[in-house]
């Protein structure tokens, strides 16, 4: 008993350093390198494939929901919402019947012009519109203030600039009771899409209204000099307002303790809305984020134990292009958990980090393990929501045809399976409750291999020592 009096301090140390190694690496062993590339860009395939079929935004919206709700299925997740994976609404949104086209004519039919689709001119979603066709001559008016006399049922009209939506609204129903039938209007800039209000998130119904285009500013003085020469102009609209039934996929992995908050892992797959000019290969990259999420689901359906210490949701959000309405819904569900919102995750190695005050720790673990699987983190910032523990992770894009994505999807597999095992799985009272323990836990177990080298060098000393001192 003696010869333990000077051996206490060092063998506390020792048998303190087994216990933290055996807490550890109790509980269950999640594999976080069973992410496959195959099966993602499989995934991500047939997401391009529901978007190429589809005539327009509903139809991909409804293939797709049904596809990414099969999954859930296939895997054993459970609905979030009563019996129900989906989570609709209704908003009212552009749609497109046909093909919008843009011509000059000679007097007798000819066509002398005809212009691009997307490039040249596009729908104008502003004020009071719906589709149609129209063919005649065509007048040009600066501004309400000018003579409204003798106008054509085509106008060519750059007196919206600058005008709110309530503005637009109220000089189209003017337009209307003067016999004008459709309206082209100038740009701000070529980028068509964003000027035409595609993008706007507040649209209304109309029963009846005005064709109407908008155009570059050079087409736009083009026409005008067409006009000038009393060339006549046909012009089809297929644009019009439509109330769209938007969806979310929810699907529940329910944990062991429900004591701890749940995991909610969510990301878009309507990253761009469907006009009748877009193609796979700029709709590839949205495809790639939840793709990576339904191969982790996959992959967490391969662990030798499914069931883990804390309640994971996936959530596949719509409504990117209207103000992320996807993600207020979700948020709407009021939910007490930590989120993770993705935004481009697979499609470079670059990514932002914002997040609330309250989540600031969470933010940290995600940090880090985005750097421990190659991925960079170029700015974090705080906003100033604390309702929950948001973190929004938004990857810069590389453009699909200039590299491979390959090496991006695959590091943004691991990390986002290491922090589903490093979130989800083997926690116990103080790091299922504590995110602090939870760190020193992973610090612990990553680096298993030194600690227990260490502590079997201190236990040779302390023997080593006590033998020379007892044949001393």
């Amino acid at each position: 008993m003696q010869d333990l009096n000077g051996k206490k301090l060092p063998l506390s140390i020792v048998i303190f350093l087994v216990i933290i190694i055996l807490i550890s690496n109790l509980g269950q062993y999640f594999k976080d390198d069973i992410f496959s590339n195959k099966n993602t860009l499989s995934n991500s395939n047939s997401l391009v494939k529901y978007w190429n079929q589809s005539a327009e935004y509903q139809d991909y919206i409804n293939t797709s929901s049904e596809y990414l709700t099969k999954i859930l299925v296939r895997n054993d997740l459970k609905p979030l919402i009563n019996t129900n994976y989906i989570q609709k609404w209704s908003t009212n949104l552009p749609s497109f019947h046909g093909n919008s086209t843009l011509e000059v004519l000679s007097s007798y039919g000819k066509i002398i012009k005809k212009y691009e689709y997307g490039k040249d001119f596009f729908e104008d979603f502003k004020g009071i519109i719906e589709s149609g066709e129209t063919w005649g001559k065509s007048s040009y008016l600066h501004s309400m203030n000018s003579n409204l006399q003798k106008l054509q049922k085509i106008l060519l009209f750059s007196g919206y600039k600058n005008k709110s939506l309530h503005e637009i609204t109220s000089i189209d129903s003017s337009l209307l009771s003067l016999g004008v039938s459709a309206v082209i209007s100038p740009a701000s800039s070529n980028y068509l899409k964003y000027d035409s209000g595609l993008l706007e998130y507040s649209f209304e119904k109309s029963k009846s209204g005005l064709s109407k285009l908008i155009v570059s500013p050079f087409v736009f003085e083009e026409l005008k000099g067409f006009s000038n020469k009393g060339y006549s102009m046909r012009i089809k609209s297929a644009g019009l307002i439509e109330t769209t039934q938007l969806k979310n996929i929810y699907g529940v992995l329910s944990g062991k303790n429900k004591a701890y908050k749940p995991l909610i892992i969510a990301a878009f797959y309507d990253g761009m809305y469907k006009t009748n000019d877009t193609n796979s290969r700029e709709f590839e990259r949205y495809s790639i984020t939840p793709s990576i999420i339904t191969d982790s689901i996959r992959a967490i359906n391969l662990q030798r134990s499914l069931k883990p210490d804390r309640t994971i949701i996936f959530a596949f959000l719509s409504g990117y292009n209207q103000n992320k309405e996807g993600l207020k819904k979700l948020l709407e569900n009021n939910i007490i958990a930590d989120y993770m919102i993705f935004d481009g995750l697979g499609t470079g190695d670059k990514n932002m980090l914002v997040f609330n005050r309250s989540s600031k720790y969470f933010a940290s673990t995600i940090e880090n393990t985005l750097k421990e699987n190659n991925l960079e983190v170029l700015s974090k910032s705080i906003n100033t929501d604390t309702s929950n523990n948001i973190v929004y992770i938004t990857t810069i894009n590389i453009e699909l045809n200039s590299l491979p994505i390959y090496p991006s999807v695959n590091k943004s597999g691991k990390f986002l399976l290491s922090m589903i095992g490093d979130e989800c799985y083997g926690l116990d009272f103080l790091s299922g409750n504590i995110r602090i323990f939870r760190t020193f836990k992973r610090f612990v177990k990553d680096n298993t291999l030194i600690i227990s080298s260490l502590t079997f060098l201190l236990l040779l000393i302390i023997i080593f020592k006590k033998s020379s001192s007892k044949a001393s």
